[in-house]
């Protein structure tokens, strides 16, 4: 894992393409740059590990580019749940469930991500409160259609 300054990124990717992502819809341009800046930019390969089950749940990571599993762990073993891919994010529900993480979240390709912690959402939250507003609403929605599609997998898998 390598962590890239706002520079570098804006070399991989034009900070303005994240507007598309599902987090990060309908944020402004100021608060993309301030999370950009003041988070962490990294760098994943393929089959690394962004973090492991079991760590501190006090951050989670939008994905810039790329695509991350997450490993569900569950009565000794690790299940693929699902994969974030643009847009998307790994490690909020641990974050705001205020629990240690439930799972292990490995690239699935060379990835791009932004590390937030929760020291940077409540910084978002003060100098953005608009901003953070929407991004959580964003994060909600993102939530309830991971639900949705896992609810409905699990009514699929009981008719088998």
């Amino acid at each position: 894992m390598k962590q890239l300054s706002f520079e570098q990124f804006a070399q991989v990717m034009d900070p303005a393409d994240l507007s598309g992502g599902s987090i990060y819809g309908a944020l402004s341009p100021e608060a993309t740059q301030f999370l950009l800046e003041q988070g962490a930019i990294l760098k994943i390969a393929a089959g690394e590990t962004l973090y492991n089950y079991g760590d501190r749940g006090d951050r989670f990571y939008i994905v810039c580019l790329g695509a991350i599993d997450f490993m569900k762990y569950h009565s000794g073993d690790f299940h693929r749940i699902r994969t974030a891919t643009f847009g998307q994010e790994v490690g909020f529900v641990a974050m705001i469930d205020l629990h240690k993480e439930g799972g292990s979240a490995i690239a699935k390709e060379d990835s791009v991500v932004l590390q937030v912690t929760s020291d940077l959402f409540h910084d978002l939250h003060r100098a953005f409160p608009v901003d953070f507003g929407l991004m959580t609403l964003n994060l909600a929605r993102d939530m309830a259609r991971v639900i949705s599609r896992l609810g409905a997998e699990l009514i699929d898998q009981s008719r088998h």
